[in-house]
């Protein structure tokens, strides 16, 4: 460590509140009340084709779903300036309760139902894609054209209306036709050509051998792709069913989201999450050595002026010091948060489980409450692990690779690259001895903290945005979202212990919660961090457990001149070091303000 005159300490830098973090307690849909809501389905409506697409209503959005792919292709796109170039009817604008193609039979119609009343859209060859299709007829009553009763007299009966339902073209002996399944286990077909039902409203298992625990319910269904042309894809609530026309017979059933991932992030889903409150603090410490740039050999009562050029061999790919060791300024942080967004896990279950395109917060994974499985420090650290990988990845970013030699005075520049920082040492042995300097590179330490600072639970119902409430509201918000509130004392049992025992970052393990309280976080809580960068090592001490801490060390492009002075032949003690700052330097502007940053 050099000798300097800054304050050989870490002091606070900067903090910066991270958004709260989710954990799933990972419990089935079906234990909530909400799960056997009718309305609990992810989709509204979808459309099977044409082609290899199917297009997904949810809400005022819709979604095109590639089958070949399995990606989504289009949206999600509000559906009022969508579909129809926009000229849908107003209500159909907010959304659409069922939607079906012709088919191959009639393969530029399409018809979209809403609140008793359908239009009817006309394509072209000019446009392939049925949301560019025009509305070319209604609103006009759905019972008047749709489903009626078979006509003997040539005047037309009105049949049964049969909402909320999927509808789907048909295929084979029913080509020309389209059925009708609804969520309340009925099914019928309508005739395209007479606008008659050719089958009676019935129930839906008596023709479709679906899953026993549907009851008959089916909230959409489409057509696949390639070699699944003639399969039959039924979704009700959370699972899937696939039917093959051929046999007759489901081929396969389960999760939606393990059929069809790409699907997972529109799924609806009731669940309750722990939710913590974490910092991310940084502090500064004193000013380091890094590497040896050179060495020079200075003789007996000489003198010598050097120049040390610093070069940039590859610029950095983001703003000089824009990374949250640095800099919390709003660059920074949104690139953090980006970064963090775009991981894997964190990504893709937050949309998931959140609401895609609207998390309110990170997501830290999913553990089994009711079960008692899982640790909820082992999802922790995976977050943790994520969250300093961001903040590696843009230390590193954010920093140029340089070149840095040592040049005479007013020596020809022989290097290349963009001149970043030249300082100048004035250099004197005035002994009868060589002298021994050796050039460092200079560099800014730094610890960084994350502090659990608070824990809460959220609910959503898995429509809406999760809502927070305090630990000590669990057994009344349990009595209320539960459908059997006896699972609450497992769900409890689970909460105490896992927050009884949260390890810190020294590997102790601490109890977040009131003794003998019923479930009541102690604010009282605090850490002692022990920063063995500096001699002695500093002590610091934080209200809340820190998890982890992370030592850095960030370039200054600057260095230092360190002399070496021998030790007497009659001392046994080792070599001395003398720190020679340079007398004239002519640093860059950005390299001013990241030291001037680095100070508090």
């Amino acid at each position: 460590m050099p000798t300097t005159t800054e304050v050989d300490e870490f002091r606070m830098l900067n903090r910066l509140e991270l958004a709260p973090s989710y954990t799933s307690l990972g419990l089935a849909p079906e234990l909530f009340r909400a799960g056997g809501d009718t309305g609990a389905s992810s989709f509204n409506t979808a459309m099977s084709g044409p082609g290899d697409i199917v297009w997904l209503f949810r809400g005022e959005d819709y979604l095109g779903f590639d089958l070949r792919s399995e990606t989504i292709t289009a949206g999600p796109t509000p559906i009022a300036s969508g579909w129809a170039g926009g000229a849908l009817p107003a209500d159909f604008k907010i959304g659409i309760d069922s939607a079906v193609w012709a088919g191959p039979a009639f393969p530029q119609l399409a018809y979209l139902f809403r609140d008793g009343n359908f239009v009817t859209l006309t394509g072209s060859p000019d446009a392939p894609s049925p949301d560019t299709w025009p509305v070319t007829f209604g609103p006009y009553p759905t019972g008047n054209e749709w489903l009626r009763l078979p006509s003997t007299d040539g005047v037309p009966h009105f049949g049964p209306v049969l909402e909320p339902c999927a509808k789907l073209y048909g295929l084979r002996e029913a080509a020309n036709r389209v059925h009708f399944f609804t969520q309340d286990g009925r099914y019928a077909r309508h005739n395209l050509e007479n606008g008659e039902y050719d089958v009676a409203p019935t129930e839906t298992v008596s023709l479709f051998p679906l899953p026993a625990s549907w009851a008959g319910r089916v909230d959409i269904a489409f057509y696949g792709a390639g070699a699944e042309a003639e399969h039959i894809y039924f979704f009700s609530r959370h699972e899937y069913a696939e039917y093959d026309l051929r046999r007759q017979a489901v081929v396969r059933a389960g999760a939606i989201e393990q059929r069809f991932p790409a699907l997972a992030p529109y799924l609806t889903r009731p669940q309750l999450y722990l939710v913590e409150d974490y910092s991310f603090d940084t502090y500064v410490g004193p000013l380091a050595l890094g590497r040896l740039v050179s060495t020079l050999q200075i003789p007996p009562q000489s003198k010598r002026t050097r120049v040390v050029q610093t070069r940039v061999v590859t610029p950095a790919a983001l703003a000089l010091g824009q990374n949250l060791i640095e800099s919390r300024s709003s660059t920074a942080v949104d690139d953090f948060y980006a970064r963090l967004a775009a991981s894997p896990a964190n990504n893709a279950q937050l949309t998931r489980q959140l609401g895609a395109g609207d998390a309110p917060g990170l997501w830290a994974g999913e553990v089994a409450a009711l079960n008692g499985d899982g640790s909820l420090d082992e999802v922790r650290n995976v977050l943790l692990d994520e969250v300093f990988a961001a903040v590696a990845e843009q230390a590193s970013q954010s920093s140029h690779e340089v070149s840095q030699q040592v040049v005479d005075a007013g020596a020809a520049e022989t290097g290349t690259g963009e001149m970043l920082n030249q300082e100048t040492f004035e250099l004197e042995n005035s002994s009868g001895s060589t002298r021994q300097v050796e050039f460092m590179e200079l560099v800014q330490t730094y610890a960084t903290v994350m502090l659990l600072k608070g824990v809460r639970l959220a609910y959503s119902n898995g429509r809406e945005r999760p809502t927070t409430f305090a630990l000590r509201e669990i057994d009344a918000r349990l009595a209320n979202i539960l459908a059997d509130p006896a699972n609450a004392t497992a769900i409890v049992a689970y909460l105490k212990s896992e927050l009884a025992r949260i390890q810190d970052s020294s590997g102790e393990m601490r109890s977040f919660l009131i003794e003998g309280a019923d479930l009541d976080i102690d604010a009282r809580v605090r850490t002692a961090v022990v920063l063995d960068d500096v001699r002695p090592p500093q002590t610091l001490e934080m209200t809340g457990i820190v998890k982890a801490v992370r030592s850095w060390r960030q370039p200054t492009y600057q260095t230092r001149a360190i002399d070496i002075v021998p030790a007497a032949a009659d001392t046994p003690s080792a070599d001395a070091e003398t720190t020679i700052a340079p007398v004239a330097t002519e640093p860059q502007a950005e390299i001013e303000q990241l030291m001037t940053d680095a100070q508090p």
